[in-house]
């Protein structure tokens, strides 16, 4: 889920951008890499390095070997 929050101001007015409120992995085995732009490689690896960050302190150590497989850069 995410939710739209204010982003700049500028001369042409307020703009918005989107800010996600739920983390979870996106599954890497659905997606071609060779496919994707620099820029999307780039949003994916920070989406999870967030998802990593956000997480771990609730997990056991498994839970987090676990994570950081799912949340490997790509």
């Amino acid at each position: 889920m995410m939710i739209v929050v204010e982003c700049e101001k500028t001369e042409f007015g307020q703009f918005m951008k989107f800010e996600a409120i739920t983390y979870c992995p996106i599954d890497l085995d659905g997606i071609n890499k060779d496919m994707l732009t620099e820029m999307e490689k780039q949003w994916l690896n920070n989406y999870h390095k967030d998802v990593y960050t956000k997480l771990t302190p609730y997990l056991d150590k498994d839970e987090i070997t676990w994570l950081e497989e799912e949340t490997r850069a790509i």
